[in-house]
């Protein structure tokens, strides 16, 4: 897909077909700061978070036209990307990372998510649960909670009246042992990706495999990119 040296489909979850964007980034410098702590430090990066990401960028032009036989007149416009067809007349896709997997107790793809009181996925953004515990601490990743436990199904006596003499006496709300200190249930919410910067590594030979730096416009090569259509412009 893309255009410059094109870069090949992967079918290991990464690749979207519908995707209308060559690249689904981060476009924040607050994402770039919550993503950091994933990247290698052993390699140098070129992540522009303010880039568009498109297949196709808008590129700027100089447009003349003559008023009169000696006269002339230029100006700068900006003339809209088209999205890039692919070989069988459609539209190419678009390359989307995440730090979660798919399996099969969750699946984006097929909108799957396991419903049952004791399982609950371990990527969800920070949250109290119904009984009022935390069990996941990702912050900010963008993963929308898709189980929620309920409240604790027992309660005792000094709960009610505290100070009881009685001691505590249970009061049971189900008559499934199992569900007693509450049971996970699936929220309806559905399964994103999150929060993930997308890395190339340019492979292309000679020249080509340079890119310029936007801060002293030095040829570098070697640099890891997230769109490598407008990070080679």
């Amino acid at each position: 897909i893309g255009f410059d040296c094109r870069v090949p489909i992967c079918e290991q979850g990464f690749y979207e077909v519908e995707q209308e964007t060559f690249v689904q980034g981060v476009q924040s410098n607050g994402g770039m700061d919550l993503f950091e702590r994933f990247l290698d430090p052993n390699r140098q990066y070129d992540l522009d978070s303010s880039r568009g990401f498109t297949s196709n960028p808008d590129f700027p032009t100089t447009i003349e036209r003559f008023l009169d036989a000696t006269t002339i007149v230029r100006e700068e416009r900006i003339f809209s990307g088209s999205r890039y067809y692919s070989n069988d007349g459609g539209f190419q896709g678009g390359y989307e990372c995440s730090i979660r997997g798919v399996t099969e107790w969750e699946d984006y793809r097929s909108g799957f998510i396991f419903d049952h009181p004791n399982y609950w996925s371990r990527y969800m953004d920070e949250h109290i649960e119904g009984d009022g515990r935390i069990n996941s601490t990702w912050k900010g990743m963008g993963f929308d909670p898709i189980h929620q436990k309920t409240h604790k199904l027992v309660k005792y006596s000094d709960e009610f009246a505290p100070g009881n003499l009685d001691g505590k006496i249970a009061f049971m709300y189900t008559d499934e042992g199992y569900r007693e200190n509450g049971v996970w249930m699936a929220t309806g919410a559905k399964w994103k990706k999150g929060l993930c910067i997308v890395e190339f590594d340019r492979r292309c030979e000679g020249s080509f495999k340079h890119i310029i730096s936007k801060d002293d416009l030095n040829k570098l090569a070697n640099i890891l990119v997230q769109d490598t259509d407008k990070s080679y412009r």
